[in-house]
C-alpha cells in the first residue's frame, strides 16, 4: 500500500502572505492561510498572525478584510492567541477625589489596542490585554473592514493568532456555536 504526502508552502515576500497546504493520499486538505501586518485578504479561514515580539514590525498594524462574495453577512474573529498590553489600572478610595486627568483612563486601552471597522454598521469595541479563547462577530460590510492594532510603549510582549471566518446568509445558525 502506497502512502504519500505532498507539502506545499508558498511565501510571497513583501505582501506578508504565507499559504501552507498539506494534501494526503485521499486528497483532503488541511490548509492555513496566514497574513502579516499590511496584508489584504478576502479568503475565508484566514489567520492574522504576529509571533511573540516586544518590537512589532509595523505600527499601526493593519489588516484589510474584504468579503469574498456579496452573500457574506457576518465575520467572526476567533482569538486563538491574543496577548497585547492590558488596560490602564488604578485604585480609588472612598471620599477621595480622582484627578480629572487620571480617573477617566482606568480600564482604557492606553498602551496597546485592537479594533475592527465595519463601514455602515457598528464597529467592534476597542480591546486590549489577554483575550485568548475569546471571539467577536461583526456584520459584514460591502466595504472592506480594517482590523487594526495600535502599539504604544515598549516592554510588553505582543502576540496574536486570529482566525477570520466569514458566514453566508444561509449559514448564520452556525454563529451560535
Amino acid at each position: 500500500m502506497k502512502h504519500f504526502l505532498t507539502l506545499v508552502v508558498v511565501i510571497i515576500i513583501g505582501l506578508g502572505v504565507e499559504v501552507s497546504s498539506v494534501t494526503s493520499r485521499n486528497n483532503t486538505r488541511a490548509g492555513k492561510l496566514t497574513v502579516a501586518c499590511g496584508a489584504t485578504t478576502s479568503q475565508n479561514c484566514t489567520y492574522l498572525v504576529q509571533e511573540a515580539t516586544t518590537n512589532p514590525p509595523a505600527n499601526p498594524c493593519t489588516f484589510t478584510i474584504c468579503k469574498q462574495s456579496s452573500d457574506i453577512c457576518r465575520i467572526r474573529l476567533d482569538f486563538t492567541t491574543f496577548s497585547i498590553a492590558g488596560p490602564a489600572i488604578g485604585t480609588t478610595s472612598t471620599g477621595t477625589s480622582i484627578p480629572e486627568d487620571k480617573g477617566g483612563s482606568v480600564g482604557d486601552c492606553n498602551v496597546d489596542s485592537f479594533s475592527v471597522t465595519a463601514p455602515g454598521y457598528k464597529s467592534s469595541p476597542v480591546v486590549c490585554g489577554f483575550n485568548s479563547g475569546q471571539h467577536m462577530i461583526l456584520d459584514a460590510s460591502g466595504i472592506c473592514h480594517k482590523a487594526t492594532f495600535d502599539f504604544t510603549g515598549t516592554g510588553s510582549t505582543r502576540q496574536f493568532d486570529i482566525k477570520v471566518i466569514t458566514f453566508q446568509q444561509h449559514l448564520q445558525r452556525y454563529l451560535q456555536q
